[in-house]
């Protein structure tokens, strides 16, 4: 398996135990270039919780270079991570993201490296995840590609980055209705992500960057990458999470984490596979929406 490991950028916060379990890891896959970003503390509880995670990068031992950006005031999420992406494809041409709470398969590094190496001059991809939702039956090769855009673990390259859409206000409301109608075909599911769109655009201060990523990938016809099998989980539903209130129902769960297969079998064409989609779709369709919503309601009732 020889396939060097792409550069990792890992967000750390307040949660210090996760970033160690990440760092064990990666202890084993000895990468030679890591990127750490912090944000700053909203308050002096956070500050020294903080102080505690960042004191983890003392324990990275092994040959590594390491860049650490540690930021003095809160940014936020919307904000922080944008800013952290810039910073690590300030050095690099590919980058493999990393939030502290996720648990990758050691495998998921190898796949996304090797995505990131021979698809670095494919202008129809935008990025390779690490999360696979569902199972797929019949596909050709260990992979695949599609239209639905999964986060948040996921490698790209600094091109494809740096033409992000960074403000909505280059995106007119009729182009996004047509182009997301037009691709999932889907009324209600379609009606639920303009929705999302306007409030993202006209009621948020600092719009969610994760939004704003898929809506760059969504007008550019951009392709995402899936492993056959599902590769990596959250452990992010904590205390510390920036959604405290999330909760899992029965839609929710992942298929279970599983390695990759060596060597990697590449698919015939880079075409986007109809029955991910078409999964996909259902299981973020209308009556799992509903009964979260209901779940949502119950949960704050009580």
């Amino acid at each position: 398996m020889d396939i060097d490991i792409a550069p990792i950028i890992i967000f750390i916060y307040k949660r210090e135990k996760k970033f160690r379990n990440l760092i064990d890891i990666l202890r084993y896959l000895k990468p030679k270039r890591l990127f750490i970003f912090c944000d700053g503390p909203k308050n002096e509880t956070d500050r020294l919780l903080i102080n505690k995670t960042r004191n983890v990068v003392g324990e990275i031992d092994w040959d590594v270079e390491i860049s650490y950006k540690f930021s003095e005031k809160n940014l936020g999420a919307p904000i922080a991570i944008p800013t952290g992406l810039d910073w690590a494809f300030d050095n690099v041409d590919r980058c493999i993201v990393l939030e502290d709470d996720r648990i990758p398969d050691k495998t998921f590094f190898h796949f996304a490296s090797y995505i990131l190496d021979k698809y670095k001059n494919e202008p129809k991809i935008g990025y390779v995840s690490g999360a696979t939702p569902v199972t797929l039956k019949n596909i050709q090769g260990d992979y695949f590609f599609s239209k639905f855009y999964l986060l948040p673990t996921f490698g790209t390259w600094k091109n494809v980055w740096e033409n992000r859409i960074k403000n909505y206000k280059y995106v007119s409301d009729k182009d996004y209705e047509k182009k997301i109608s037009k691709l999932y075909n889907n009324k209600r599911f379609s009606e639920r992500m303009i929705k999302e769109f306007k409030k993202q655009k006209y009621k948020m201060k600092n719009p969610n960057w994760d939004f704003m990523w898929r809506t760059t990938c969504l007008m550019n016809n951009l392709l995402a990458v899936y492993y056959k099998n599902n590769l990596t989980f959250s452990d992010g539903n904590d205390e510390h999470a920036n959604h405290k209130k999330q909760f899992s129902t029965i839609f929710d769960k992942p298929p279970p984490v599983k390695k990759v297969d060596f060597p990697i079998i590449d698919p015939p064409e880079v075409a986007a596979n109809p029955e991910f989609d078409k999964k996909v779709l259902k299981k973020y369709s209308l009556i799992p929406f509903i009964y979260r919503k209901l779940l949502q309601r119950l949960y704050r009732y009580f």
